[in-house]
């Protein structure tokens, strides 16, 4: 999925950590700040397309970083960041990293197993994120990869169904966000860290996300098919179909203010 799906996902899993958290404002703000970032991750291997990176790339890898990124290497787009192992990696890399700072430079724990306990609950979130992250582009197009390569280190593609074109997805994006700004009112009307709380967030986050499979579903099997202009174009009239022209609108108006692909 596009960019900003991925941060809405990353920030809906990520609410109802916060929301489970016996914990002051300020550290909930964290928490779902380290899932919208685990939201967006699994994207870093986009970076081989900048301008900055392509000499990295041929210097150390002999292609160039165009290549990289469209190729079936390990680090390639829907390559190594988009596996299990990634995830596993990634995220107690990530965690192991975090705790060694915040006990040795910054000072704040006693030990690092209490940073690592104190920061598990953003470790979680941040987890939680990259896990939707993967599970939406499963749904999305097999592209020149033939879908995601899960299972890395092995070599097989899955994934790839083809429900959901890249990015204008709109539907999905206005479930997951109406689902996020509920959460947060919970969040501020409840507190922190009680049972109704995170049975209300959990239950949000549950409907959100059928709702968002029934959508994808919906769709079939239409974005292996065809140019990619006609299933570009074919998934702004589906978007105007289930959103219809005032809202679909307003949603095209948005797309197009945003710097990035949505």
């Amino acid at each position: 999925m596009d960019i900003v799906n991925n941060i809405v996902a990353g920030c809906l899993g990520a609410s109802f950590i916060a929301s489970a958290t016996p914990a002051r404002p300020a550290r909930q703000i964290k928490i779902i700040l380290s899932g919208i970032i685990g939201g967006i991750f699994p994207d870093i291997d986009g970076l081989s397309l900048m301008t900055s990176a392509d000499s990295w790339c041929r210097t150390l890898l002999g292609i160039s970083g165009e290549n990289l990124y469209f190729g079936h290497h390990a680090l390639s787009h829907l390559g190594f960041f988009h596996s299990l192992m990634g995830l596993v990696v990634c995220t107690l890399g990530a965690g192991l990293l975090t705790s060694w700072i915040y006990f040795q430079p910054m000072r704040h724990a006693a030990s690092f197993v209490a940073a690592f306990r104190y920061l598990l609950v953003y470790i979680v979130a941040f987890g939680l994120g990259y896990v939707l992250h993967l599970a939406g582009d499963l749904a999305g197009p097999a592209g020149i990869w033939g879908g995601v390569r899960l299972f890395f280190p092995y070599e097989a593609y899955v994934g790839g169904w083809g429900h959901l074109w890249w990015w204008n997805n709109y539907d999905i994006f206005l479930i997951l966000a109406f689902a996020c700004i509920l959460n947060l009112g919970f969040m501020l009307r409840y507190r922190a860290g009680s049972r109704l709380l995170a049975r209300v967030s959990a239950l949000t986050v549950c409907l959100a996300l059928i709702l968002a499979v029934v959508q994808v579903v919906h769709r079939g099997e239409a974005f292996n098919e065809g140019s990619f202009s006609y299933r570009e174009e074919y998934s702004r009239q589906v978007q105007q179909q289930i959103l219809g022209p005032g809202l679909y609108h307003w949603m095209e108006e948005l797309d197009y203010r945003l710097p990035v692909l949505f």
